[in-house]
């Protein structure tokens, strides 16, 4: 049981010794701060993202497909049991003008349904609602001013769209009604596209009327039996990955019943169509062969006809000799009855007469019967040459009817032909399963968290470890100083645990103290601080902080036992010691000569001031290696903080400067070849810049000591080995000299290399899918460790991989390198107006992406730096402080001797700026492995911090910083050392 007594001394002791205890409070409030502050930053990043997530019901998973989804797919996909809600979608690319500017925009399409489940809600930030057609809301993720829009602006889709984009839509002009902020689109990278200059500036939420389609562009899943899961959490990535599997297996199987449908229902058609051409062929050629009868039997007709009319004209010529000849002998008869009519009788004369007569009727007869015939051979003629024409026009027209049923049955059967043909290219589809990952912000968030998180299970432990050296020496000095008390106390009759409860209680208080105020402060300050500066990239709601029980549990926990366990050591060796030996002074120490003494020609040249100086740093070597330890452990923090941004800030420019040189990446829709695209070719080739085609494969990858990894790891073939060393510089780790990519080897990225732990010479086994759906692996040989900080890349050429893995590469992305002045955005719009090309990414916009991510950490940098600092000055100040309170009769000695005030400073300095150059050199050194060791454990999987890049600068900070912290200490204490009382200083042992 404590007394009354007891608790009153350990008052007195701590509002007496309020600098002490001050002391200990900033340092466990500094440690604290930092390791609370950091640990307890990224789940509240975390736990304010995730929140954001399920209150927007952000899906878990996004289907598309190259040719769209219809209502089978749908049902099929919501009669899945890992989905518990499916929303089909529309969404096009578009290029719009607005009055600010124009650009390339993502369109999406609100459900018309009010009371349809929720998913991917938006926040509105101004204005309302979709209400009409023609009504559209807009982004506020708006980075670049080209597309910013305002309520009320009219944005229109241009005709510079391509044809099948216009085909979608049936409204083409929007008026803007509200500003939103869509879960989609959380950071400045909104994604690329094959429009415009290939990068997207905004989106955009119009009416489902507004599009004009049958199929759906785009599906989202809810997952089911999710629960309340994380989305940070191992166990939702467990599931969402499983879930991506099954997904991509219900793909395959529903991507070939659409090819079997579209196949069954194409070829029947043809079918079809072949039939019935067939019989159409053979009805019109049966109709003209009727028809070539009928002019066949009309020209034998003619024929027929006109033997006849000459048979007929022969008999008329016949006739026409006779009637000449009767009309002659009629003419005789006249003559000759002329002639004897008066040797006649009368009776003779009439019956001449009547003869003749006679005659001259049957002549007339015949006359007119030739006549007659004449009429009718004449018109027989002319039925003739009508029967001619009409036979002539028959011919013509069948022969115009036989060549246009020739070339209409041609055409039928070359569409007939060409629609097999097309058959015979129509693919089964690709469908492609993306879950939340595939959103940039989402990933990029996660992978900034995890930063976060690696650095808080490193850099606050060293703050504890500095906080418990010093904490150590200022218990033992006190311990020390109240020797006599303790063994007053202890003659008293106050048991040990008793006595150590006092000075347990009062290192606890100040630890207690100091883990509130750094608790409170880093759970305010660290999250809020940091959260802002990301804000800079992610548009999300505002942190919200709370929810770490534990973190401030273990926080307290080792606040305290960071200042209680060197309370006990400090008290155990004390209380083993019997009272009439405590309440003696303590036996100053055998003298000694120290080190330096023995080396006489430094020893000989040293002042006597200095030479003292020495001694004392040496005779008392547990304040020397706690100064040392101390001041080390600052400047070493202080170095990492340095140290960490110079490797953070320095990745982009090293991985896009001095690493990958292209400008350009330009992704095709179909396999091609540097020789066979011509397209493509011609076009670059009018735009002067250098291209490398490649082909890049995610693969799996192992080795000899490392059998499985989750890594996402590319092999990628350049298809020309002479000109890669334009695009992509291959640097060796250790030399920095270029490596070479040949045949028969491959050459591996540096922390893939860490990763498998392989070394040049070793074997890397690869395993990818063929091109025939089968799997294959390959041993490889490294021949190189190249440099690399973004990405696991393994690098192989295009013989090795034919040989290896047994398939011809087929290249689907161009490097391009450009060679003088351009304009970027007019380059890249004009490559993605070639129909091979899908998508053409600006590196710099890659490059900014990058830089943005890794530069957000700046700030996290920053308070690590101060909190150093500040850990420095404390640390510093409390030695110095320790070293003036052990030494206060040597010091009133000193002033008693007539020492000025100035000669007893550096007296006591001296020792301190000694101790203090010593203790930062240790620290520069242990900085250097400190930064190595944080940084290697900061890294997360896809991205590599700079090694050993500490500038001078950031030495030459962290030696400022720790002098300068030296000297306002010295400046602080200052006022104590001129308040050395000397008489009481002396009397004090008694």
């Amino acid at each position: 049981m404590v007394t009354k007594s007891l608790w009153k001394n350990i008052y007195r002791d701590i509002f007496s010794s309020v600098s002490r205890f001050l002391a200990i409070v900033i340092i466990t409030a500094l440690g604290a701060f930092v390791f609370c502050g950091l640990r307890a930053t990224a789940p509240d990043m975390e736990n304010t993202a995730d929140k954001y997530y399920k209150d927007s019901a952000l899906m878990d998973y996004r289907l598309l497909s190259s040719v769209g989804f219809d209502e089978a797919d749908v049902e099929a996909l919501r009669e899945l049991p890992l989905t518990e809600y499916v929303k089909p979608a529309y969404r096009a690319d578009v290029l719009v003008s607005a009055p600010s500017g124009g650009g390339a925009v993502r369109l999406h399409a609100i459900a018309s349904d009010a009371e349809e489940k929720s998913i991917n809600d938006l926040i509105f930030i101004a204005g309302r609602g979709i209400e009409n057609d023609g009504e559209c809301l807009i982004g506020s993720a708006t980075f670049r001013e080209e597309i910013a829009a305002n309520i009320g602006d009219i944005i229109t889709i241009t005709d510079e769209n391509k044809s099948e984009t216009l085909d979608m839509l049936a409204t083409r002009e929007f008026t803007v009604v509200g500003i939103v902020q869509s879960p989609l689109y959380i950071t400045n990278f909104l994604g690329g596209t094959d429009i415009g200059s290939g990068s997207l500036l905004n989106y955009m939420y119009v009416g489902e009327s507004a599009f004009d389609i049958s199929v759906y562009t785009e599906l989202f899943v809810v997952a089911a039996d999710k629960g309340e899961l994380s989305s940070f959490s191992d166990e939702y990535k467990d599931l969402i990955g499983g879930g991506v599997t099954a997904l991509e297996d219900f793909a395959e199987t529903r991507a070939q019943i659409w090819y079997d449908r579209v196949y069954n229902d194409a070829l029947a058609e043809l079918t079809d169509a072949e039939n019935t051409l067939s019989e159409e062929r053979e009805k019109a050629y049966s109709e003209l062969a009727d028809a070539k009868q009928k002019l066949d039997d009309g020209e034998q007709e003619i024929a027929d006809g006109k033997a006849e009319l000459e048979a007929n004209a022969l008999e008329l010529e016949a006739a026409r000799i006779k009637i000449a000849d009767g009309q002659r002998a009629i003419n005789d008869a006249e003559n000759k009855l002329a002639q004897y009519e008066m040797l006649l009788t009368p009776e003779q004369l009439t019956e001449a007469q009547t003869e003749l007569a006679a005659q001259k009727t049957a002549l007339n007869t015949a006359r007119k019967q030739y006549t007659d015939g004449l009429t009718a051979i004449d018109e027989g003629w002319k039925k003739i040459e009508d029967s001619e024409q009409e036979i002539a026009d028959g011919r013509a027209k069948y022969e115009t009817g036989l060549r246009d049923a020739d070339i209409e049955f041609a055409k039928a059967e070359n569409e007939i032909a060409d629609g097999y043909a097309e058959l015979a290219e129509v693919k089964v589809p690709t469908w492609y399963v993306y879950d939340r990952k595939s959103n940039p912000g989402y990933d990029g968030f996660g992978s900034d968290a995890g930063r976060i998180n690696a650095l808080a299970l490193t850099i606050p432990v060293f703050f504890f470890l500095v906080s418990a050296l010093v904490c150590l020496t200022t218990m033992t000095r006190m311990v020390e100083e109240q020797r006599t008390q303790i063994g007053v106390i202890k003659a008293l009759g106050f048991r040990r645990g008793q006595i150590m409860f006092k000075f347990m209680l009062y290192a606890t208080a100040a630890s207690v103290t100091g883990a509130i105020i750094g608790i409170a402060a880093g759970i305010l300050v660290f999250p809020v601080t940091i959260w802002d500066a990301y804000k800079i990239m992610y548009r999300l709601p505002a942190v919200e902080l709370g929810g770490n029980v534990w973190i401030i549990v273990n926080t307290f926990a080792a606040a305290v036992l960071s200042t209680v366990i060197p309370t006990y050591i400090a008290c155990r060796g004390n209380l083993r010691e019997m009272s009439a030996a405590l309440m003696r002074p303590k036996a100053p120490k055998i003298g000694a000569r120290v080190l330096l003494e023995r080396i006489t020609f430094i020893w000989r040249r040293l002042k006597f001031s200095h030479k003292v100086t020495a001694r004392n740093i040496f005779l008392n070597k547990s304040r020397l290696f706690m100064t040392l330890i101390g001041v080390m452990g600052c400047t070493a923090l202080l170095l990492t903080g340095f140290g960490l941004r110079n490797s953070i800030t320095g990745v982009a420019v090293r991985q896009f400067d001095a690493i990958n040189l292209q400008d350009a990446e330009v992704t095709l829709r179909d396999a091609s070849t540097g020789f066979d695209d011509s397209e493509l070719n011609e076009t670059l080739a009018g735009l002067d810049c250098s291209a490398l085609y490649y082909r890049k494969i995610q693969i799996d990858a192992v080795s000899d000591k490392v059998t499985s990894t989750t890594l996402e790891i590319n092999l990628m073939i350049p298809e020309d080995l002479d000109s890669v060393s334009k695009f992509i510089r291959f640097n060796n780790v250790r030399s920095n000299e270029e490596l070479t990519l040949k045949p028969g080897s491959v050459i591996i990225t540096e922390k893939l290399a860490e990763w498998l732990k392989i070394s040049v010479g070793d074997t890397v086994t690869i395993s990818t899918i063929r091109t025939d759906g089968g799997n294959r692996k390959a041993s490889l040989t490294v021949a190189g460790i190249s440099e690399n900080y973004v990405g696991h890349i393994i690098y192989i050429s295009p013989e090795t991989y034919e040989r290896e893995l047994g398939d011809a590469p087929e290249y689907d992305g161009v490097l391009l390198k450009f060679n003088g002045d351009f304009e970027r955005e007019n380059i890249l719009t004009s490559i993605l107006t070639v129909d091979n090309v899908l998508s053409a990414l600006d590196i710099s916009v890659f490059r900014s992406t990058v830089a943005d991510m890794l530069k957000s950490m700046d700030t996290l940098v920053w308070i690590i730096i101060g909190s150093a600092t500040a850990l420095a000055f404390v640390v510093l100040y409390n030695l110095t402080n320790i070293n003036i309170t052990e030494r206060i009769r040597e010091l009133a000695t000193l002033k008693v001797l007539g020492f000025y005030e100035v000669e007893v400073r550096r007296y006591v300095y001296r020792e301190s700026r000694v101790l203090t150059v010593f203790g930062m050199l240790l620290g520069l050194v242990g900085g250097i492995f400190l930064t190595q060791y944080v940084i290697v454990t900061a890294e997360v999987d896809n991205i590599m911090f700079l090694r050993g890049a500490i500038t001078p600068l950031s030495y030459g900070l962290s030696v400022v910083i720790t002098l300068v912290s030296a000297e306002i200490v010295h400046w602080v204490m200052r006022r104590g050392l001129t308040r050395i009382n000397m008489v009481d200083s002396l009397k004090s042992a008694e």
